[in-house]
């Protein structure tokens, strides 16, 4: 999948808010805080990089990968490129079955959603998360 880029963070529909939540419910998240929900390749270059950029983000900030298989890749192999990557306090899932993939209409990666779960709003962005830190720092302090 190769990466688009949009100019902001959009707003998701309130079905869309529930029905991702419920999916993330089925893998364990229930998010009390600011959430960010990624999905990621192993192999994407813009993937690394946002993840390398949400280590300076926000404190208050919960960090889950969903791994987007494009193969048999190897699990060892892909849990060792999250963590030369990812924030040290990010979670990573595999979604094998692709049902988090198909919940959050991800057609490319990096995808990438904020969960705020005091105001019930889910925001989403598509494609390297550097391009457009500043509007995810201030959503995430609109929800503190």
């Amino acid at each position: 999948m190769s990466p688009l880029y949009v100019s902001d963070w959009f707003e998701e529909n309130s079905s869309f808010y529930q029905n991702s939540s419920s999916a993330l419910q089925q893998f364990g998240i229930n998010p009390a805080s600011p959430t960010l929900v990624i999905f990621w390749e192993e192999s994407c270059e813009a993937c690394k990089e946002s993840l390398k950029t949400l280590r300076s983000a926000h404190p208050s900030l919960r960090i889950y990968g969903v791994h987007v298989p494009i193969g048999e890749e190897n699990k060892a192999s892909v849990s060792k490129t999250w963590a030369m990557s990812a924030p040290k306090r990010a979670g990573l899932l595999f979604d094998r079955s692709e049902m988090l993939k198909s919940t959050f209409g991800v057609k490319g990666v990096p995808r990438s959603t904020l969960i705020l779960p005091k105001q019930k709003k889910m925001y989403s962005y598509i494609g390297n998360i550097k391009h457009n830190k500043k509007r995810l720092v201030e959503l995430i302090k609109s929800e503190l």
